[in-house]
């Protein structure tokens, strides 16, 4: 069971019909409009985490901190991610 405001609701009805199969490519996406950094970082995300099946990727958010540390209910807050991600840096 997921907890219910700790999704983005119209982002878990628009991408809950694919269930465990992979997400299409929206159409309109075009790499090229962002700068080299971020190509790079979108390009890491999805080799490491592209391999991994929707509830493969859902039990791992759901074992990261944020998730475990906000209510039933309960959006998690910008701030708590935020703290999370930045100890997830490699520097």
């Amino acid at each position: 069971m997921y907890n219910a405001l700790n999704v983005v609701p119209e982002i878990y009805r628009l991408y809950k019909q694919y269930e465990v199969n992979s997400l299409p490519q929206p159409d309109d996406f075009n790499i090229d409009l962002y700068d080299r950094e971020t190509q790079e970082l979108l390009n890491e995300v999805y080799e490491v985490y592209g391999q991994y099946t929707a509830p493969t990727l859902k039990r791992f958010t759901h074992q990261e901190l944020p998730w475990k540390e906000t209510a039933l209910n309960e959006e998690i807050s910008l701030d708590l991610m935020k703290a999370y991600f930045e100890t997830q840096l490699v520097k």
